[in-house]
């Protein structure tokens, strides 16, 4: 059995990782909580119903560990990564800068990794962009260009208790308090991204071999991620092939009612939700219209899917 260490349990993914492995306990035989941040030192929580506390992390704290996930931003934490035994394996969630890692993603590329090695379940957006590219790429993916909206909790708690404020305020008409994580008003609102890109457009072609286009717009929504894909083949495509492709992928699923699918549908699923596949402006063209909940598919059931392969329930290359 092995020795699952979370740093940082308490931040968004680390919540939603937390419940999911409280589910899981033939994954784990201990489930140790850890972390540098005052603010999650010794907070009460609990796994799978049962009492547990967040210890002080240090490296004598992770001694035993088998892999070390790393739930929140890793600045801070560079020396606890450096000290983990050399057996451990590392699991880093979205732009991991300055560390080497492969990029994984469940049902694409999760037999290319092993255990001792340090993995990534890529950011979000680069998880839903791979479930569309990789059904597709039989098809010969020339060009794809995509259009991202994303939530406020890409920005954890803080963005999504001052998105909640600002719409409760507008609704009261009461005067707006200044903005501390976005800037000015997002609630009711859209505009460019102010997320740092670096490393998406990486961690895709990492993942599937295809290179994207994007823009990235944040959009005034509590957690989901929707994408707007549009895609150049090398060769004619009917959209009932796209569809029967994405329909095969494991974690893709076609929406019942493409026609009214948005964010809200995604909320809780563990599954990538396909809208209206259209034909674009000749017979190598088609857009998608895609939404995905970054908390669960887009983190932490990717990251769960990666510790069931460690695990053995899967082969490893």
């Amino acid at each position: 059995m092995t020795t699952i260490a979370l740093i940082d349990p308490v931040s968004l993914i680390g919540e939603e990782l937390r419940d999911q492995l409280g589910r899981r306990p033939d994954l784990w035989q201990d489930l140790v909580l850890v972390s540098r941040l005052e603010e999650q030192i010794g907070t009460l929580t609990s796994i799978d119903g049962a009492a547990a506390m967040v210890k002080q992390a240090d490296p004598e704290s992770l001694n035993g560990a088998d892999i070390a996930v790393f739930c929140g931003s890793m600045e801070g934490n560079e020396e606890l990564f450096a000290r983990l035994p050399a057996s451990a394996t590392r699991l880093l969630f979205g732009n991991a800068h300055g560390f080497e890692a492969t990029a994984v993603v469940a049902g694409v590329n999760e037999l290319e990794m092993g255990h001792g090695e340090t993995l990534l379940t890529p950011h979000p957006s680069g998880v839903l962009l791979s479930h569309l590219l990789h059904p597709l790429r039989d098809f010969g993916i020339e060009q794809a260009v995509a259009t991202l909206i994303e939530p406020a909790s890409f920005y954890n708690k803080a963005g999504l208790d001052e998105l909640y404020a600002q719409a409760r305020n507008l609704v009261a008409l009461v005067d707006q308090q200044p903005s501390e994580i976005f800037g000015r008003q997002l609630a009711f609102n859209l505009y460019p991204s102010h997320q740092p890109a670096d490393g998406l457009v990486s961690q895709v072609a990492a993942v599937v071999g295809s290179k994207v286009e994007f823009r990235r717009l944040q959009g005034s929504v509590f957690h989901g991620i929707s994408a707007a894909l549009t895609l150049r083949f090398r060769q004619d495509i009917h959209p009932d092939e796209a569809r029967e492709a994405l329909a095969a992928h494991p974690w893709c699923v076609m929406h019942e009612d493409p026609e009214t699918l948005g964010p809200i549908d995604a909320a809780q699923s563990d599954l990538v939700l396909i809208g209206p596949v259209d034909p674009g402006l000749d017979h190598r063209t088609l857009s998608i219209w895609a939404v995905m909940d970054n908390l669960t598919r887009g983190g932490a059931s990717n990251a769960l899917r990666i510790l069931d392969v460690l695990a053995g329930t899967e082969s490893v290359s």
